[in-house]
């Protein structure tokens, strides 16, 4: 095997622009979609057509949705149109000027002018504008209410027209929105899809690319197969595995016996490292699969002993099991499905 000079699979997460510019970013799916939707947009601006676009791109923990928001970005400032991105919610017009003035906030990307003076949201959107916003993971009930209210005077301003609003969110989040408003009905919605086999190779050739390395001087033809089995074509957890395997490799060239091997022992725990910040997330993901692989030997043929096992060991209440497992499924590790006698019984395993 051909010697890296490093391993281009360290950057499992893209949480800032400047991040995002060092990797290809390959179109597949829904994002085709999206890429001559902002293309077309482009070019009525260009002609003098204003027009409000609102669009929520909608998709799974670690599908690409915040290095989707920062392409959207990069195209729309290439065509020298104003955007302004954040990872927060805007509760009021107030909040948004704080966001724009002070650069310590999570005001996303690089190039932001940041304003000497407040802007009124008139003089904001006096030319078109598009704001978009990755949403965070958590949301409190108060700060989203007040984003919906203030989502509302935009939509409804003078500069209407001018106004672009460009979301991304889990599906979880877009449900929720309806329990207080119903504003987000008057969104298109896109979902961003799993990648197929051969586009989990594309994006292994594309990071190896970044060091000069070929797909074939790396890995066997059937370990593609093993890492997507593994990832189910969600792209961090593809970025995850590949990492690990390059890691444990010493070197040589990896085989899919040998990949079989590292994924089975270490693939959950990489992924769960990659993938949660919190500490007490972390060791209850972890003791979770740790109760399904030694407790049920990979498969609970009941969700609820499993549930009441979890809730014995880990000292955690019901709703917040059914809560972690549900997390688990989104992130790729466990799966979740019926099945027993006329396929009642809800039964959970590792993906």
């Amino acid at each position: 095997m051909n010697k890296l000079r490093y391993n281009p699979f360290h950057d499992a997460g893209i949480t800032n622009y400047e991040q995002f510019e060092l990797y290809p970013f390959l179109i597949f799916g829904t994002l085709e979609t999206i890429k001559n939707r902002i293309q077309q947009q482009i070019k009525q601006l260009k002609e003098g057509h204003e027009f409000g676009d609102r669009l929520i791109i909608l998709g799974e923990r670690g599908i690409g949705k915040t290095s989707t928001l920062f392409f959207i970005k990069k195209k729309l400032n290439e065509a020298g149109i104003r955007t302004e991105l954040f990872s927060r919610l805007i509760e009021d017009d107030s909040h948004l000027n704080t966001l724009l003035r002070n650069p310590e906030t999570p005001v996303l990307g690089k190039g932001t002018i940041y304003p000497t003076k407040t802007e009124t949201l008139y003089e904001l959107t006096k030319n078109p504008i598009y704001f978009l916003i990755d949403f965070p993971d958590t949301v409190d009930a108060r700060n989203f209410k007040a984003f919906l209210n203030f989502l509302w005077t935009l939509m409804i301003h003078k500069n209407y027209n001018k106004i672009n609003l460009i979301f991304t969110m889990n599906k979880s989040h877009y449900d929720k929105s309806f329990s207080y408003a119903e504003t987000l009905g008057k969104f298109t919605t896109l979902r961003l899809e799993k990648l197929s086999n051969s586009e989990t190779g594309e994006l292994i050739s594309s990071r190896l690319k970044k060091v000069n390395g070929e797909i074939g001087n790396f890995f066997d033809g059937e370990v593609l197969e093993t890492i997507f089995n593994y990832s189910k074509g969600i792209p961090r957890n593809v970025i995850s595995a590949c990492c690990l395997l390059i890691d444990n490799s010493n070197e040589k060239k990896i085989t899919k016996k040998f990949a079989e091997k590292v994924l089975k022992e270490r693939y959950v725990e990489q992924v769960i490292n990659d993938r949660v910040e919190d500490l007490e997330l972390k060791r209850i993901y972890k003791l979770m699969t740790k109760i399904l692989e030694e407790d049920f030997k990979g498969t609970a043929t009941s969700q609820e002993n499993y549930v009441e096992k979890v809730m014995e060991i880990c000292k955690i209440g019901r709703n917040s099991v059914l809560n972690r497992i549900r997390d688990l499924v989104k992130i790729g590790i466990f799966n979740q499905y019926k099945g027993g006698y006329n396929r009642v019984n809800k039964i959970i395993s590792f993906n």
